[in-house]
């Protein structure tokens, strides 16, 4: 079985305090596993880079791996803004392939922290064939 299948078997029995102790990230986290209207918006930052209750900093490659996952069963986020890169490590794949499967993302910022460098790019790819709904990339 390959690890994006195993998140998704996983997906409906795990419980998010087993995936972070940080409310905040909870709050992300089963916003996007409850496929929440209200959370339309999502950044994804390095610890030093958290601004606020929307901002993701990834701890882990399962947080990683998770966060994707979640996001790309979200019908609702319209705009992905990516402060940094995210480490090629465990997690990567499964965060690669939940993003490729989005389809809701309408506006993707890239910015800060963000390198197309590494396995950023191929990150990415699926992402940009699959989502017909994507009308803008903005890099800051």
């Amino acid at each position: 079985m390959n690890e994006y299948n195993k998140y998704a078997a996983l997906a409906n029995t795990i419980k998010i305090e087993d995936i972070t102790s940080c409310e905040g990230k909870q709050d992300i986290l089963k916003n996007l596993k409850d496929n929440d209207r209200s959370l339309t918006q999502l950044w994804i930052s390095s610890h030093d880079q958290v601004v606020d209750e929307l901002d993701y900093d990834f701890s882990s490659a399962e947080e990683l791996a998770w966060l994707g996952y979640f996001l790309g069963q979200s019908t609702n986020v319209n705009r992905l803004h990516i402060r940094h890169s995210p480490p090629a490590s465990y997690g990567i794949e499964v965060f690669r392939r939940g993003i490729g499967n989005n389809k809701s993302i309408k506006k993707l910022n890239l910015g800060g922290g963000f390198s197309f460098e590494g396995s950023v790019l191929p990150m990415l790819d699926k992402f940009l064939k699959n989502n017909n709904k994507l009308v803008e990339i903005e890099e800051k």
